[in-house]
């Protein structure tokens, strides 16, 4: 069975890896760590993954917290309904029709335009303001797709950039943030760092669990317990 290419996140530090994702007849999610001798082997049913927009990258959640970003929708698609033996699920209607709406130039437009409106709303209201609305009106599947592309939508329209901290201050603080994950058994979640931009010193949790802290933010803090803190309430927003 043909593997489909993928960047691994390891849900504990921010550098992806190279990997191969593939899903068995037995209805397993297997991925290779290209270069090391590592799979790690999932049950089908216990992977989220994101509705299908057009040609975006979709970011599969691992149970273990790992992210795997696929870009070959075909052949994941193809892959998944293999293994269902279902071709077209029923389940997936509504996922189908966000690819068909998003796949038209008339539903391009209305995407930008949501998006847009989205995005004024982040920088004139304030990100977790804007977050928590979102988290709060959507059912499930929409809100996995809106929270595995915001960030993508993010850095096109210059509202964040890559983090500038160093390797080790990052490292320092997604060890805390893992720690908390586990005394508060929200597993579904992970931390990502940015230059905040216009954004400025924020920390807000997105739709399908991540939470973004930004450069400012960890910087004006005097104390490592003051950004714990904010890491804390952010959590309670991905568990709530």
């Amino acid at each position: 069975m043909t593997a489909v290419p993928c960047r691994f996140f390891d849900g504990r530090t921010s550098a992806p890896r190279e990997a191969t994702l593939t899903i068995t007849p037995d209805r397993s999610v297997v991925v290779a760590i290209v270069g090391i001798e590592s799979r790690r082997v999932h049950d089908l049913t216990d992977v989220r993954i994101p509705s299908r927009i057009a040609d975006t990258p979709r970011h599969l959640l691992l149970p273990d917290g790992a992210v795997c970003e696929v870009r070959d929708n075909d052949s994941l698609d193809t892959m998944r309904a293999r293994a269902e033996r279902d071709p077209l699920p029923a389940g997936r209607r509504f996922e189908r029709l966000l690819h068909a709406l998003d796949s038209t130039w008339r539903g391009a437009a209305a995407a930008l335009a949501t998006t847009a409106a989205l995005l004024y709303s982040f920088t004139q209201w304030g990100a977790p303001m804007v977050a928590g609305v979102v988290v709060a009106a959507t059912p499930p599947e929409v809100e996995a797709v809106i929270g595995a592309n915001v960030l993508t939508l993010f850095d096109q329209f210059n509202i964040i950039e890559p983090s500038e901290l160093d390797p080790n201050r990052r490292n320092e603080l997604l060890a805390a943030f893992t720690e908390m994950k586990e005394d508060t058994g929200v597993a579904d979640t992970e931390l990502r760092f940015y230059s905040g931009r216009r954004l400025g010193a924020n920390a807000f949790a997105l739709p399908g669990g991540t939470v973004v802290v930004t450069d400012e933010l960890v910087e004006l803090a005097e104390h490592d317990e003051e950004i714990i803190a904010v890491l804390a309430h952010e959590l309670g927003h991905v568990e709530g």
